[in-house]
């Protein structure tokens, strides 16, 4: 590799940092340059799509941070799980990858932990100030984890390109990402407008609809008002 596609790869990581989307270009550099950082970056792309497409589809502020939690939570779980089976692939060092991939594990663990309990104040609040402190207390959070666990102990080669640097690096680049869309989103018309929940959008939960449903169209119901349809048939 050239010192500029070097300079150019280095500059396109930075930017995975800082959870900032890439562009067509810089995508395309990478499947030629960097074919792992590549396969990385469009894991993250596909995180941030499905978490932006979900946010679209909230009607209420609390229904937002929910999708945020939900998307969390499950990087974390596919990190955990990539972990687990990286670890068990070969049996002979079973024993070393199983220790690593504890490391790795407690390591989402704790960024988790930590990003709930900066979201956890929030949520109750559900004050859009408060929700803005909380996504620059994920990327606080993010940033110290990076510092404190990259460059994880070296792997031996069990396969091509897959270790556990590559998935803790995946998933602080999913968790930037996330808190990137997240903060945009906040600040958009459409949140700032969002009711709190459902009772100031004036709608019921979904399950007393359903009930209000079934209460309507009930067999007894219906019967009756058939029967009395009859009556008034016969009356006429």
């Amino acid at each position: 590799m050239s010192s500029s596609d070097a300079i150019e790869t280095a500059s396109i990581r930075s930017k995975l940092q800082e959870g900032q989307r890439l562009s067509p270009i810089e995508m395309d550099h990478l499947s030629l340059k960097n074919p792992t950082l590549h396969q990385k970056a469009e894991s993250v792309e596909e995180s941030r799509a499905n978490f932006e497409n979900s946010l679209a589809s909230c009607h209420t502020k609390q229904e937002a941070r929910d999708t945020l939690m939900k998307a969390l939570n499950r990087d974390a779980n596919t990190a955990i799980k990539a972990s687990a089976t990286e670890s068990s692939e070969d049996n002979d060092i079973i024993d070393e990858q199983a220790a690593e991939a504890s490391t790795v594990q407690q390591m989402v663990t704790s960024l988790m932990t930590q990003i709930k309990a900066s979201l956890g104040s929030s949520s109750k609040a559900g004050k859009t100030a408060e929700i803005a402190e909380s996504a620059k207390a994920i990327k606080a959070d993010v940033e110290t984890a990076s510092e404190t666990s990259i460059p994880l102990p070296p792997l031996k080669d069990t396969s091509p390109g897959v270790n556990e640097q590559d998935i803790l690096e995946t998933f602080l680049f999913k968790i930037r990402a996330l808190q990137n869309a997240w903060d945009k989103f906040i600040h958009t018309q459409d949140y700032k407008t969002m009711p709190e929940g459902l009772k100031e959008a004036g709608k019921q939960p979904p399950d007393s609809r359903v009930m209000d449903m079934i209460k309507r169209y009930s067999p007894y119901k219906i019967q009756t008002q058939m029967a009395t349809a009859s009556n008034v048939d016969i009356a006429q």
